[in-house]
């Protein structure tokens, strides 16, 4: 009986559900897997407590003196940082930043957000302030252990000065130098938030002379900007990959290490959505705005067990603004999901699913024998996705009425 003259029946069931179609077995397999669909972690900053009659309050945990959002080490609120006195980050409602930028910054969603810890007018262009925050994640979210594959950490920051000179140097794009990422710090502890008064190390050397804080971390990947003399472009974002040998930017002896890379997405003033995802193989996809912006192995031995927010680094320039966070999500991620099917042509399959993240490749592979080995079965259509989004591939002639036992598989994993 030829295709086209009888209708096909398609069925779906469980996890890359079973399609059938004459005697066509499609089904979905996560290689490398594709989507973040396990949330273990979502911070919104909607349940912290602000300073009496302030619209802001300290975030750290260990603030002393003892702040508005303080807890015991290992329970409550997961945020600390070095050398919280007064403050590290801070909470915050709407914001208006003072001269010259005025700019009003309301909260990517809810009520409150987070930026540096300046509340002083005069605070937030008078020199930088090195405001570092933290969360074991290995603790808090994984059971002690790092995250080593198949996770993706995303985020909103908001850039108050984009790419604009306010007729002075001093007050342009080159006085942000905010960012934030995933670490792998080895003073960690897998049973309680921090040890060592919260300094938990960065890369480099510290800013203010203190020891117990150099050389900790030994993987990272972050995004944001960071000038750090030459070569930075402030027109543009930057990221980073701790110790690649292919990184444009920085050195050992700067606080936040090597591996820094100019990006091509241009600043603007606004909110931007960051995301890192991490395959089973070690590589990672960096993105800024559902834009590629570097694609590269991850150089983490021991996976991540720290998510780290910076807040008013130290910049070359006089006028140092703060960034502002929400809406951070840390996920496992976990296979494609197909949601129908439909032939196309008589011959071609068109097979529709969810959860596409940007920077991955989806292929469809092919066997007449569903025992055999993936590494054996043909791969026949292929899509690299410009986007996070649902996503169809096509795989032309792959519906045969001479041949109806055929087997499909759905693939994912990171274009290297």
């Amino acid at each position: 009986m030829k295709t086209r003259d009888k209708q096909l029946n398609i069925n779906c069931i469980a996890l890359g559900g079973r399609i059938l179609t004459l005697s066509l077995l499609l089904f979905a397999i996560g290689l490398g897997l594709s989507r973040a669909n396990t949330v273990l972690w979502s911070e919104g900053f909607e349940g912290y407590n602000t300073e009496s009659g302030q619209t802001w309050g300290g975030l750290d945990k260990e603030e002393v003196p003892l702040g508005p959002n303080t807890a015991p080490n290992g329970s409550g609120n997961p945020w600390f940082g070095p050398n919280p006195a007064p403050h590290n980050g801070v909470i915050s409602m709407v914001m208006t930043n003072p001269p010259p930028t005025n700019v009003v910054v309301t909260p990517h969603s809810g009520q409150f957000m987070m930026r540096g810890s300046r509340n002083d007018t005069d605070g937030w262009f008078s020199g930088f302030d090195n405001d570092i925050d933290h969360v074991n994640i290995a603790y808090r979210f994984h059971g002690g252990a790092p995250l080593t594959a198949n996770f993706m950490a995303d985020w909103w920051f908001y850039d108050v000065l984009g790419s604009f000179y306010y007729g002075d140097l001093n007050l342009g794009p080159g006085c942000f130098g905010d960012h934030a990422g995933i670490e792998y710090s080895t003073l960690a502890p897998t049973d309680t938030d921090y040890v060592n008064n919260g300094f938990i190390g960065t890369p480099g050397e510290n800013p203010f002379g203190l020891t117990g804080d150099e050389y900790q971390v030994t993987a990272r990947l972050a995004i944001g900007a960071y000038e750090v003399g030459t070569g930075y472009d402030e027109h543009v974002y930057q990221v980073q990959v701790q110790n690649a040998a292919d990184g444009e930017l920085g050195n050992a002896s700067d606080e936040w290490g090597t591996g820094w890379f100019n990006t091509t997405v241009t600043r603007t003033n606004g909110w931007h959505h960051a995301a890192i995802t991490v395959d089973g193989n070690n590589m990672a996809v960096l993105s800024i705005d559902d834009t590629v912006v570097l694609t590269h192995a991850t150089g983490a031995a021991n996976g991540f067990n720290v998510f780290t927010t910076t807040e008013i680094q130290q910049t070359p320039d006089s006028y140092n603004q703060s960034v502002y966070y929400d809406d951070i999500t840390l996920s496992l991620i976990t296979g494609p999901k197909i949601v129908g099917t439909s032939v196309s042509s008589t011959t071609n399959l068109v097979i529709n699913a969810t959860d596409g993240l940007v920077g991955w490749t989806y292929v469809v592979l092919m066997s007449t024998n569903v025992t055999q080995s993936l590494s054996q079965w043909q791969p026949i259509s292929t899509n690299l996705l410009s986007a996070t989004r649902p996503f169809a591939i096509v795989a032309t002639n792959a519906v045969s009425a001479a041949n109806s036992k055929r087997f499909f598989a759905l693939q994912g994993a990171i274009q290297q």
